[in-house]
């Protein structure tokens, strides 16, 4: 079996943070990263000024059936970008990304979310749902990055007590046009 290397984006800048949002592949790393990178850069003009997003250069590599580490990666080149939102915006309040694999394991369909969190307050109607023409723009974002990166951009199942790990690669990514209130351990 194939290892995936874990791949970080370190979230700073706002109240409520630091974050962390974590993707999962099994292809090249430095291909990856820039595509991912190009999404996060795509998704910016939704994200609030003052947030820092870095595409770490160094990473865990692990074994999909157990869990366990088995190495770690590095790159050179860090990815940083900044949020380009100047309106007023709510610190816990953002969208989430869907991602749909079509592959059943332990009996679910196995499926992933990543919390965009915040998001720009232009980024919503008064109902709480997201701005039309700005749903289109984060779908087209997150369509082009699923293109990008192949097969080689995948989920993963940890593995728990009584079933293996196991992951699949991502086929589509969509974003409900819904605001998502992301709520820490802390809360």
């Amino acid at each position: 079996m194939v290892n995936i290397n874990q791949v970080r984006v370190a979230w700073s800048g706002f109240p409520g943070g630091p974050g962390i949002s974590t993707f999962y592949t099994t292809g090249p790393l430095a291909a990856f990263r820039t595509s991912l990178s190009d999404m996060l850069t795509g998704l910016s003009t939704y994200i609030p000024g003052n947030v820092l997003m870095v595409v770490e250069t160094s990473g865990s590599v692990l074994d999909p059936l157990s869990g366990d580490l088995v190495s770690v990666w590095s790159e050179a080149t860090e990815h940083v970008i900044d949020g380009l939102d100047s309106s007023a915006y709510s610190a816990p309040t953002g969208f989430i990304i869907n991602w749909a694999t079509g592959t059943v394991l332990n009996g679910h369909l196995l499926r992933g979310r990543t919390y965009i969190v915040p998001a720009g307050g232009d980024v919503f109607e008064t109902d709480g749902t997201i701005i039309d023409t700005v749903l289109e723009s984060l779908r087209v974002v997150v369509d082009t990055f699923v293109d990008d990166v192949g097969t080689t951009a995948v989920v993963w199942s940890r593995p728990t007590t009584g079933h293996a790990g196991g992951f699949s690669a991502i086929t589509s990514g969509d974003i409900p046009d819904f605001a998502a209130v992301l709520r820490s351990r802390r809360d």
